[in-house]
């Protein structure tokens, strides 16, 4: 019945796009609107006023030619509101390029008034040396003239703090840009610019994704991906300036290949096995030669211990020979998943030391 009459809807959170035979009219608010369709008017279609959200999945390949998948998560505003306007706040770049020009305009007045209090005091002190306000009025200018300087060097600090927030606040610079704009512009842009918003972020998404991932390696993907963020979410700004207002960008995800994840896992167990097999090898050079130096002072105590004349380097090498069997024996003996069977006739201790030496093969040697 309103369609008849020519009434249309518009909900809280739309804006309708009214046209005038096939010619754009204007924007229709919230709320019930009379459109006679006898004359033309009708209502084209809407725009939302709120947050949408975009998932894509963009495949490609890193600078180390490592294939992934990422996952990136975009939300996106078709148009903003006359709220979010009245609410929009200059950004810190601007705020500190007013204060830039307040600061030079004061400095240039203090220059100026310094010189004119330099050139009376001069003419004065020129009539009357001994005018003693003349003096004042000089030490004024001079004092003018300190408070210039000084105004001078605060104006230079703020224009290197507004080159700083310019850059930190580039993003928020191209959306203020954005928002202020007149409501019909954007609508106008956003409603006849592009017909599928979606096939336009999708497409600018994949070509700003392909161009940083193949400039970084894999790791560098990880380690830096709020960077990554940051610089697709400027790359689309740009793109998508006059058909949509670009919220925020997420990397929500990275998928690899289960190959690829496999062969990392390998490399990374590799260089630990590695890595531990070079400790270990560490340690048992450790093991070996403090055995060798506990050996050496056993000998030398030994040596020490026995008279003179029965200090011979045989008899030494004989004895160390038979202690170390009777230690080995006795670790053999400890174990008790180990049985030994002990068929060494009893003997002098030289008896002991022969043959041990001629099971080792030593016997022939020593007798030489």
């Amino acid at each position: 019945m309103g369609q008849i009459l020519g009434c249309v809807q518009v909900s809280e959170s739309e804006l309708g796009i009214e046209e005038r035979f096939g010619k754009y009219k204007g924007t229709l608010d919230a709320g019930c609107h009379c459109l006679p369709w006898c004359c033309g008017s009708y209502m084209a279609g809407k725009l939302s006023n709120q947050v949408k959200q975009l998932e894509f999945h963009c495949e490609t390949k890193s600078k180390d030619d490592v294939f992934l998948t990422l996952a990136i998560s975009v939300e996106y505003l078709e148009l903003e509101t006359d709220s979010l306007e009245s609410q929009a706040t200059p950004t810190v770049a601007a705020q500190a390029q007013a204060t830039l020009v307040q600061n030079v305009g004061n400095t240039q007045i203090a220059l100026l008034d310094a010189i004119k209090n330099a050139a009376v005091s001069a003419q004065i002190r020129q009539n009357n040396p001994e005018d003693k306000e003349a003096a004042q009025n000089a030490v004024a200018a001079a004092q003018a003239a300190e408070n210039a300087y000084i105004a001078a060097v605060d104006a230079e600090t703020a224009l290197a703090r507004a080159g700083n927030a310019q850059g930190i606040q580039n993003v928020a610079a191209q959306n203020d840009n954005a928002a202020a704009r007149p409501m019909k512009v954007r609508a106008f842009d956003a409603f006849y610019g592009v017909s599928n918003i979606r096939k336009h972020i999708e497409m600018h998404v994949l070509k700003a994704v392909s161009s940083q991932v193949h400039q970084t390696t894999l790791d560098e993907i990880f380690t830096g991906k709020d960077k990554m963020e940051v610089q697709i979410r400027n790359s689309l700004i740009k793109a998508t300036m006059k058909k949509c207002v670009i919220v925020n960008i997420a990397i929500t995800g990275i998928e690899l290949d289960v190959h690829v994840k496999r062969a990392m896992n390998e490399q990374i167990a590799a260089t630990r096995l590695r890595n531990g097999a070079e400790h270990k090898g560490e340690a048992e050079k450790i093991i070996k030669m403090k055995r060798a130096e506990a050996l050496d002072a056993k000998i030398i105590a030994f040596t020490k211990s026995i008279p003179n004349d029965q200090a011979n380097a045989k008899n030494v090498v004989d004895m160390a020979l038979v202690s170390d069997y009777i230690d080995a024996l006795k670790e053999m003996g400890a174990s008790k998943s180990f049985s030994l069977t002990n068929l060494q006739r009893l003997g002098t201790a030289r008896a002991v030391a022969d043959q041990i030496k001629n099971g080792l093969g030593l016997g022939e040697a020593s007798s030489q």
